[in-house]
């Protein structure tokens, strides 16, 4: 019939009824019956099911001690302790259904309460190593941000002298070499500020 889309022969290589089923299909499927079967795509999986116990257990524990965390902010303390950052909808989601917390109070008093300068500093470069930005040290110990920078800065450019008052660090930790530091723990005396080893 003129104008209209002929339709093609198919000459299946079976017998008269597998020739009935490929007409057949053609009709309800049209071209797309020529071709192989395309795959549903794969659902993306919720990487909720595959975190570790410890992971999740971080989160909830994070979000417990400082609820100031951003979903995004938890996500990036996972990754620097774990290697791995979950989405932040799987964050919502552990924390919305668990588990409990391991604690309910404070790991670190807060700045003002602590009262030797070294465990301050101390207290905010076990934060960093945590994956805490200087914000969230700065608003979970109740100090400055620039008390916060500082320190990491000292300890950028002079390490554990760094942590050491200025007074020591000039006089003490910071004129020693690693070799002098290590010869004089070994013939059992102290750095200065540090107490001798028990």
């Amino acid at each position: 019939m003129r104008g209209k889309l002929a339709r093609p022969v198919l000459k299946p290589s079976g017998g008269g009824d597998s020739f009935a089923q490929v007409n057949n299909l053609f009709d309800q499927a049209g071209m797309a019956s020529l071709f192989p079967p395309t795959p549903p795509p794969e659902l993306p999986k919720l990487d909720k099911r595959s975190l570790p116990p410890p992971i999740r257990q971080a989160i909830v524990d994070a979000h417990a001690e400082y609820p100031e965390l951003s979903l995004h902010e938890i996500a990036s303390i996972c990754y620097v302790q774990f290697g791995r950052k979950p989405s932040p909808h799987t964050i919502q989601y552990i924390l919305a259904t668990g588990p409990q917390p391991s604690r309910t109070g404070r790991r670190y008093k807060r700045f003002a309460e602590i009262d030797n300068p070294v465990e301050r500093r101390k207290t905010i470069l076990k934060l960093h190593a945590e994956g805490w930005t200087a914000k969230n040290i700065a608003g979970y110990l109740e100090t400055s941000r620039q008390t916060v920078h500082t320190t990491l800065k000292r300890w950028a450019e002079e390490q554990f002298a760094g942590i050491e008052d200025k007074s020591h660090a000039r006089t003490g930790v910071s004129a020693l070499s690693r070799r002098a530091a290590s010869s004089i723990l070994e013939r059992g005396h102290s750095l200065p500020g540090h107490a001798p080893p028990g």
